[in-house]
């Protein structure tokens, strides 16, 4: 009968067999813990991703306060009751503002790579319009920081992206409208 295992071949293989073991452990360990350590900084990069886009939407979410029909001391448009009309104004002071404010949140501060496109858009819409407002103010050669807005829908177009813009923030962080 042939003996297929012989004795050294047996010897050899209980010196090699823990080896082996020993091995493929250390292997595992050090590829267990690589995927665990690859893990642990996806996570953590994930977490500051979060921080950062909220961080960003409050920041932005300060800028409503210029731009809100409810009239306050930051409003860019501030409107009057005459009669059965009102007449809507713009305040080139609080625009400088916003505009500065706008320009140090978004780049200043980079927040702007954390807003969706719906929510840069709307911001940036109502940015063109009262800067259109500011070049027709600076255009009329005078020394006056209040205009009045004579076309309306602009108005209602700047409160509009307001509120689009409003929606668009709570969506992007996915937060509901308080109720």
């Amino acid at each position: 009968m042939i003996t297929l295992i012989s004795s050294t071949n047996i010897e050899l293989l209980k010196i090699l067999a823990p080896l082996i073991a020993a091995i493929l452990t250390v292997g595992l360990a050090l590829f267990t813990f690589y995927k665990k350590g690859k893990l642990e900084n996806e996570q953590k990069l994930d977490e500051q991703r979060l921080r950062g886009i909220l961080k960003a939407h409050e920041r932005c979410w300060s800028l409503i306060a210029y731009l809100t029909p409810t009239e306050n001391g930051k409003s860019i448009i501030i409107w009057v009751k005459l009669q059965q009309n009102k007449k809507y104004y713009f305040l080139k002071n609080n625009y400088d503002l916003f505009i500065e404010e706008l320009r140090v949140i978004m780049y200043d501060e980079g927040n702007g790579i954390y807003f969706s496109s719906e929510s840069a858009k709307a911001l940036y819409e109502i940015r063109s319009i009262l800067f259109g407002l500011n070049l027709k103010l600076k255009s009329s050669n005078t020394t006056d920081v209040k205009m009045e807005i004579e076309k309306e829908e602009l108005v209602a177009t700047v409160w509009q992206l307001t509120e689009e813009l409003r929606k668009n923030l709570r969506k992007d962080i996915k937060s509901e409208r308080r109720k």
